[in-house]
């Protein structure tokens, strides 16, 4: 009877251990799933990134020629705020804005070079295209090639 009783003991125990281990191994992988979900995604907030695989480039055409600026693409940024970054990290450009009511702020100097009001503005192009907003209102994206070209008209 006592010989029955143990062999009956040890046939459950290897049941018992894998029972056991599945067990585990269900407690881990749930755990695991549990600690990635608490692990949050980089933040694209930065000042600056350092991407290189998304840079904005900036050109600006005037009688002089053609100067090229590039500075890498920051989330929910307007062409204002691009311009005013770029200024602050590059030494070499520089750019003023007149506000317009009821229109927004105009681009009306770059690096010293003053649009004349009479008959000069600095049009604004987007990847080719000449822009139908302000630099206030158009949001930069990836890859994007802004232009801004001193342009004469006439009345």
């Amino acid at each position: 009877m006592l010989a029955e009783q143990l062999s009956k003991q040890l046939s459950k125990q290897p049941l018992r251990l894998f029972l056991f281990g599945v067990g585990l191994v269900l407690v881990a992988t749930l755990a695991g799933i549990f600690a990635l979900s608490l692990i949050k995604p980089a933040s694209n907030n930065s000042v600056l990134q350092t991407s290189k695989e998304s840079p904005v480039a900036l050109r600006l055409i005037d009688l002089t020629g053609n100067r090229d600026y590039q500075i890498a693409w920051q989330e929910s940024e307007n062409t204002l705020q691009y311009l005013q970054r770029l200024d602050q990290s590059d030494a070499d450009f520089s750019f003023a804005t007149v506000e317009f009511p009821g229109t927004g702020k105009f681009v009306t100097k770059f690096n010293g070079l003053q649009a004349n009001s009479d008959n000069e503005f600095w049009k604004f192009s987007i990847n080719g295209n000449e822009s139908m907003v302000g630099v206030e209102q158009y949001q930069v994206k990836p890859n994007d090639k802004l232009e801004f070209s001193l342009t004469t008209f006439s009345l």
